[in-house]
């Protein structure tokens, strides 16, 4: 038999929080399940799931670290090679 999950993973920061509580209907909906029941279900994963969970970083960082961080590629004058210029 086969079930079927859907796991959404935010990033745990204030912001994250702040819009899915902007947008609670409709996550609730989507996602109703959530937290310690999330992670029970991760331990032992049995049957079907709709959840939602916020995780910190591994490393300490913010959560939207990646997000502030913007790197552009450019080609290069040739036209064949890429090379990464920092803005």
């Amino acid at each position: 038999m086969t079930s079927v999950a859907r796991l959404l993973v935010i990033g745990a920061s204030a912001t994250s929080r702040r819009r899915v509580a902007r947008l609670a209907a409709t996550y609730d909906a989507a996602f109703p399940v959530r937290g310690r029941d999330v992670r029970r279900w991760l331990i032992k994963p049995v049957g079907e799931i709709s959840g939602l969970l916020f995780l910190a970083s591994a490393h300490g960082l913010r959560a939207n670290y990646a997000a502030t961080s913007r790197e552009r590629v450019r080609l290069a004058s040739t036209g064949r090679t890429a090379r990464r210029v920092r803005e």
